[in-house]
């Protein structure tokens, strides 16, 4: 997965949970969606009208499943225009996380130089966050 959204040498993952994931959300009035993404073989399954309206925040085609993906979302905004599209009011919306109870850990990437670590240490410490940074052994013969 590094190789796929990171550079070997300058990625940042960061570890939560789903639990993490709603506690996280708890400072705001909105209601949050958080769902697994469902991944579908759009050539063989169909997509109908419930998946348009109440789902299609949370599937992807199927050649995207090993990214096992858990996805938060707001769509208050939404109506459905009785077609098979979605009208959107909005574009996106700011909304509150609490980002200390979101992140449980920080990996950096397995070939990231030790200047990296102290400037992911600095803007940590700019926010106030106090989390373990562990780089990543995938290439370490352990």
């Amino acid at each position: 997965m590094w190789k796929m959204y990171a550079d070997d040498n300058l990625g940042i993952a960061i570890q939560s949970s789903v639990k993490r994931l709603k506690d996280a959300f708890n400072k705001s009035d909105d209601y949050i969606r958080i769902g697994q993404v469902i991944y579908l073989d759009t050539t063989k399954e169909g997509i109908g009208r419930d998946w348009i309206y109440n789902k299609h925040f949370f599937v992807k085609r199927k050649s995207f499943s090993a990214e096992n993906e858990l996805r938060a979302c707001i769509s208050k905004n939404v109506k459905y225009s009785g077609s098979s599209e979605v009208e959107f009011e909005e574009y996106g919306k700011y909304v509150d996380v609490d980002v200390d109870t979101l992140i449980e850990k920080i990996y950096l990437a397995p070939l990231s130089k030790p200047y990296f670590q102290k400037a992911v240490k600095s803007i940590m410490n700019k926010y106030g966050l106090e989390k373990e940074i562990i780089k990543s052994e995938l290439f370490s013969l352990k």
